[in-house]
């Protein structure tokens, strides 16, 4: 049984948190910043709200 590659964790940068909260502000979705950002759906919605950045796109 071939064994399953772990993946990499990256941290934060400052550059990558200011990025977050300018496509938040901009009201893309979540979606959308987890691509820009090359990181997952669940680890962009994690880091946003340890910030207080909220990713309601409603309205």
């Amino acid at each position: 049984m071939a064994k399953r590659k772990t993946p990499e964790r990256r941290e934060w940068t400052a550059t990558d948190i200011h990025k977050l909260k300018g496509l938040a502000k901009k009201k893309a979705g979540v979606d959308k910043i987890a691509r820009a950002l090359k990181r997952t759906v669940a680890a962009t919605a994690v880091k946003a709200s340890n910030l207080g950045v909220s990713l309601d796109t409603r309205g």
